[in-house]
């Protein structure tokens, strides 16, 4: 069996391989680096998910029913 993975793995396409592994998570997996730093864009969508993680988290959330807010 690990014989007949690694012979997938080494015709296998890569760029099919990262495709579908990144359809499947919204984690940031195999986003590629310049360097040890992230790309410039890769750094930048990481920064404006974690602000709008941020805000999610710290928005007040209004727990009274929608039919009090009426009268």
């Amino acid at each position: 069996m690990p014989d007949e993975w690694d012979d997938n793995l080494a015709s296998a396409d890569w760029s099919e391989i990262v495709r579908r592994i990144r359809a499947r998570t919204p984690a940031r997996i195999l986003v590629g680096r310049t360097g040890a730093a992230y790309r410039t864009n890769t750094q930048l969508e990481l920064r404006e998910a974690h602000a709008a993680a941020r805000d999610a988290v710290r928005a007040e959330l209004d727990l009274e029913p929608p039919s009090a807010r009426i009268l």
